[in-house]
């Protein structure tokens, strides 16, 4: 699924604690899309989703 940044319309940094893991872009897997967006907005980075679930 990439090209999807997963940016979401409110400010964060409160992501909720669900685990639904994605992969990112970078190798990485995030506990959720949530905590990828985060790691975007710290690191003034651009981490796509790759697929859903861990990498």
């Amino acid at each position: 699924e990439q090209g999807r940044y997963g940016l979401f319309p409110y400010n964060l940094p409160m992501c909720p604690r669900n685990f639904e893991p994605v992969c990112g872009s970078d190798g990485t897997n995030y506990s959720n899309e949530c905590m990828l967006c985060f790691q975007n907005m710290e690191r003034k980075s651009n981490i796509l989703i790759r697929s859903k679930g861990e990498c």
